[in-house]
């Protein structure tokens, strides 16, 4: 197992609170935090490599979304004035969403797809795959830890 700071492989490490975030520590980066028990070890190193590839459904917004809300719009009979106190937005604001220029907050497109009674989200399928290298990606690897310089 491997340091979730340094990133460093030892056999005994502790579970930490160090800057509010509890951590898998070694015993040398355990210092920089509260020691908060020992941390088990699962000692089935097939676990390490038995990660498999899958896939994930998410909603994304639709790339005609600015068609669809302005034909909504132009079937509803609905102004732009009327649409934009409805949803509290400015007008500029929505010129550009409705010029493709401005992708509208996942907030918005719930106030649109209520307002109108438009879907515009769709499920897209995302495969994540497997890491190339059997190596760990830790903490330290993202951040750099500043050190406080030794006194004495």
């Amino acid at each position: 197992m491997n340091c979730e700071l340094c990133g460093l492989y030892s056999d005994k490490f502790y579970k930490a609170e160090i800057e509010g975030a509890v951590l898998i520590v070694c015993s040398q980066c355990s210092r920089y935090g509260k020691i908060l028990d020992e941390a088990e070890i699962n000692t089935n190193e097939n676990n390490k490599n038995s990660r498999t590839p899958h896939t994930v459904l998410r909603e994304e917004l639709r790339p005609d979304y600015a068609g669809v809300i302005s034909e909504s719009c132009k079937e509803k009979k609905v102004s732009l004035e009327n649409l934009c106190k409805n949803i509290l937005i400015s007008k500029s604001e929505m010129k550009r969403i409705l010029a493709g220029k401005l992708l509208p907050s996942d907030e918005l497109i719930k106030k649109f797809e209520k307002y109108l009674g438009i879907k515009l989200t769709e499920p897209s399928l995302y495969k994540i795959k497997e890491p190339k290298s059997d190596t760990t990606i830790s903490f330290e690897d993202v951040v750099e830890i500043k050190r406080k310089p030794k006194q004495g």
